[in-house]
């Protein structure tokens, strides 16, 4: 069974959905896409597919953590914080947001716009995008366009341990905390003199922050959205630790109502790779026709 990104280096939705089942035709005839509603397609079905309906393919990755969520939940939030985005899944009834199932091809644009996916992830969300402005002890400072990542703020922080974040960064490429320093000093306008490691962790600090409050509100507008009855989630990715559970308790949530998977799943690093993880489950659960636990 196969998810996916989010297309964004294609023309449009059919041509990459085109180029997937061309590739997996090629290289895994027996495989199967999943779609946004949670069926499963085999190729022959999926290459029927074709204009805007090819939206129901993109994006799917957030299947599988929400699966390994809704095993432990029937009702509430599952949060996915990786490297590009955070998905906010509604687990109702212990159903995968079931809003999906009424037209998964409006639903790729409807989640948007609802939030289910914010552009807040660890390590790959441009500097500007956060914020356009941010303030600290030691003044304001205006973020100018295409200079830095997230994964500066990261690296700064240590937020996580850098084996694992060179694992899942983009080319295996993640900065040490004094590599992140110059990137960050360059999306304000400064340099590593004009701006010592103080200034730039307080800016770390500050821009972190706004990545909390850009997903808890995100949160917020979610659980809105969903008629939410009992504030309860579950917390995996990369950031589940550094940005979902902090914006999750700004939004009103108790620290005693949020899971963290890697602790259920008894595995270090495991939640990190939820999304894969949970998709295999799910595609063994599937083809077996048989439930399985998620305790070791």
């Amino acid at each position: 069974m196969v998810t996916t990104s989010h297309f964004p280096s294609y023309a449009d939705f059919e041509e990459a959905h085109r180029h997937t089942v061309a590739i997996l035709s090629k290289e895994l005839p027996q495989s199967r896409l999943l779609g946004l509603e949670g069926k499963e397609y085999a190729l022959s079905e999926a290459a029927k597919i074709s204009g805007k309906d090819c939206a129901r393919f993109a994006g799917t990755k957030f299947f599988g953590s929400a699966f390994l969520a809704s095993k432990i939940l029937p009702d509430g939030l599952s949060l996915d914080t990786g490297t590009t985005s955070t998905d906010i899944i509604p687990l109702v009834g212990g159903k995968i947001d079931p809003e999906s199932l009424v037209d998964p091809t409006a639903f790729h644009l409807r989640r948007m716009a609802s939030g289910r996916l914010c552009w807040i992830g660890l390590t790959a969300t441009p500097l500007d995008y956060i914020a356009r402005e941010i303030e600290t002890k030691f003044g304001k400072y205006s973020l100018f366009p295409r200079l830095g990542y997230s994964e500066a703020i990261a690296a700064i922080l240590e937020f996580v341990p850098p084996e694992l974040a060179r694992l899942h960064a983009y080319g295996g490429l993640y900065p040490s905390k004094e590599e992140a320093f110059f990137p960050l000093a360059q999306a304000v306008g400064g340099d590593r003199i004009l701006l010592d490691p103080e200034k730039l962790e307080a800016l770390a600090k500050a821009l972190h922050q706004e990545m909390i409050k850009r997903v808890a509100l995100s949160i917020e507008k979610v659980s809105k959205d969903v008629h939410l009855k009992k504030k309860i989630a579950v917390v995996s990715g990369l950031g589940r630790e550094a940005i979902a559970r902090k914006a999750l308790l700004q939004a009103g949530f108790m620290e005693e109502d949020i899971f963290d998977l890697d602790s259920i799943l008894g595995r270090d690093h495991l939640a990190s790779a939820s999304s894969a993880y949970g998709l295999a489950l799910m595609a063994a659960e599937r083809f077996s026709d048989q439930a399985f636990s998620l305790l070791p």
